[in-house]
């Protein structure tokens, strides 16, 4: 990304060349550079990969823009710790240039601006302060609270983009249920209602992911559309059901919620599907619809049917039942390591049910399940299974003997794609 992105509205030349726009530079401040000695080697290093200009980008929680005093506070020791590292780097920046004849070929030190990376606590954060923006400019740099995206999530980022501000998601490699999420509830959604089901459905997840609200059963089939090849289907019928939907026109379908129209062809990109779909009308019937490349944008397999949920902008009413309503009266509910998983159970029901509601998030699941197993390594006491039917005891042996396991130094996307080499070898 180029400066002239950051810098829409701010003086020529204040920030020029490429850009690195996330960092922790300011000294003593959070868990990046502890001391200006530190802080200074990082920018040689930006130097050195061939950086123009750092952004640095200190954490920082969206709720404290909703308090003036805290928000103040914590922006008075970013200000201290700025005015610290912009003083040290013009210093090296002069020693460096009075020491050019002994050390040619070093490249300049980048020029520094700031915001801050902002933990979205609060779904409709205060974006007026220049300083908590990304150089000032109209983009801000945010991240979730954890490694799940939580029930708000699209809504956050709604509410950033409604007030004309563009938000870039830190490090999105953590977050790996946002496609998924939408797609589960679908797939669950079709299999409950089938007699019997094709085959087996697995479904592995966390405590915060089960139980995290989701929308009413009966809003969530009132809003998902289903398309099949050889139906009776009005074109523009079909393009006002999307917009309610609430689907986004765009001039090319490259990204999940898009939709674009070519002539008597209506591309669309579900957000519960991993490729975007291309439907060929003939007359007001849809005469095929085949998978396409948002790439390339070129077609691929037919496919008989697909589905259009609604994107995650739609409220929808949450379910009193949670999960439970979209899962049929034969599921198997196993959980390993339940005493472990007590505690987070619990805390995680305190934290997002409203008052009153409880805090036992599992009752309707297990109430609904045919059946609940605890698996564990050691026999431990878990409030979970308090009184179970029946224990059962095998020999097991570590994993280790039958597969490799990655570096423990790789982080984010390294070590993500290092698991998937693991597990296929």
């Amino acid at each position: 990304m180029t400066s002239k992105d950051f810098a829409r509205g701010r003086a020529p030349g204040e920030v020029t060349g490429f850009v690195d726009f996330h960092s922790h530079l300011m000294p003593g401040v959070d868990d990046g550079a502890p001391d200006v000695a530190q802080a200074l080697e990082a920018l040689r290093a930006f130097a050195a990969q061939g950086a123009a200009t750092c952004i640095t980008t200190p954490h920082f929680d969206a709720s404290l823009t909703k308090s003036p005093e805290a928000f103040s506070t914590r922006m008075a020791q970013f200000d201290t710790a700025w005015g610290i590292l912009t003083a040290a780097r013009d210093a090296a920046r002069d020693a460096a240039r009075d020491a050019t004849p002994t050390s040619p070929g070093r490249p300049p030190l980048p020029a520094l601006a700031r915001g801050v990376e902002m933990m979205l606590d609060d779904p409709d954060p205060d974006l007026a302060d220049p300083r908590v923006r990304l150089a000032g400019g109209p983009f801000v740099l945010v991240e979730f609270p954890a490694m799940q995206l939580p029930p708000n999530a699209e809504w956050a980022l709604h509410n950033i983009k409604a007030k004309g501000w563009r938000p870039i998601i830190a490090h999105p490699e953590r977050y790996r249920n946002h496609d998924a999420r939408l797609t589960v509830l679908s797939r669950l959604r079709a299999t409950r209602s089938m007699a019997t089901a094709p085959d087996t459905l697995v479904v592995v997840t966390t405590p915060a992911a089960l139980l995290q609200p989701v929308p009413a059963l009966e809003e969530f089939a009132t809003r998902e559309l289903t398309i099949v090849r050889g139906q009776k289907q009005s074109f523009h019928g079909l393009l006002e059901q999307l917009q309610q939907l609430d689907y986004d026109s765009e001039a090319v379908c490259e990204a999940p919620g898009h939709y674009a129209i070519r002539g008597g062809i209506i591309d669309v990109y579900p957000v519960t599907a991993s490729l975007p779909y291309r439907l060929d009308f003939f007359g007001d019937e849809i005469e095929s619809i085949r998978e396409f490349d948002p790439v390339t944008q070129r077609s691929g397999a037919g496919v008989e049917r697909i589905s259009l949920s609604a994107t995650p902008r739609v409220k929808l009413a949450d379910s009193t039942t949670g999960l439970a309503d979209y899962l049929s009266p034969g599921t198997q509910l196993a959980l390993l390591e339940p005493a472990a998983l007590d505690e987070e159970f619990s805390a995680f029901a305190r934290e997002v049910y409203p008052p009153g509601r409880g805090t036992d998030g599992l009752a309707p699941l297990l109430h609904r399940c045919a059946g609940a197993s605890g698996i564990s390594d050691l026999d431990e006491a878990s409030a979970l299974f308090e009184s179970p039917t029946a224990e059962v005891t095998r020999d097991s042996e570590s994993l280790a003997h039958h597969r490799s396991y990655p570096d423990d130094a790789l982080v984010a996307h390294e070590r993500l794609q290092g698991e998937d080499d693991a597990r296929r070898k």
